[in-house]
């Protein structure tokens, strides 16, 4: 019986302190003198462009998402500009955006120049697909309809659309419309 409980005693001696992380090894302290924790916080920086512009989230993008290559037929029929690979359009009343590029887009600020020369911000997409084409509404954009219902219909008018990465775009974005800008 002594030589069982001898082990044991000696054993029990070897528990971590529950409050300090310090271990007894045959007569010498060891563990953590003091311990610090570090966590990362997380911004979410989307939500800052609400106030400023229309904001299209990727859920409303991705319902009228659609795949540019999706067989032959349709591949033949499309304008690519290695200048605009991310073209945007105003057709019949409707926003088209088509994204060549093989990158996935994020917060991309979608913008026109209107008759009279001025500046449009139509509004920010959180995420445009790559090897995508998207088709929306042009009731989605306020500024949009605004801006067409001061033009006279008489008026031959055909607006330049841009894309452009924002503050809030990822590095990838920012790095892409970069690089487009050099061309």
């Amino acid at each position: 019986m002594r030589k069982l409980f001898i082990p044991l005693l000696l054993f029990s001696a070897l528990e971590a302190n529950e409050k300090n992380g310090f271990f007894i090894e045959a007569g010498f302290e060891t563990g953590l003198l003091e311990g610090t924790q570090t966590q990362e916080k997380r911004h979410t920086t989307t939500k800052n462009t609400y106030a400023t512009y229309n904001y299209l989230p990727t859920d409303t993008i991705l319902k009228r998402a659609a795949n540019l290559f999706t067989d032959a037929k349709s591949i033949s029929q499309l304008n690519f500009s290695s200048l605009s690979p991310v073209k945007v359009l105003y057709i019949g009343g409707k926003l088209t955006i088509e994204n060549f590029l093989p990158y996935n887009l994020s917060n991309v600020k979608l913008s026109f120049t209107d008759a009279q020369g001025n500046m449009i911000d139509l509004g920010v997409i959180e995420t445009i697909p790559k090897h995508s084409k998207i088709v929306l509404p042009g009731e989605t954009f306020d500024s949009l309809k605004e801006a067409f219902d001061k033009i006279d219909p008489y008026t031959f008018f055909f607006p330049k659309f841009e894309a452009t990465s924002t503050s809030v775009s990822d590095a990838n974005t920012q790095r892409v419309f970069e690089t487009l800008n050099k061309i």
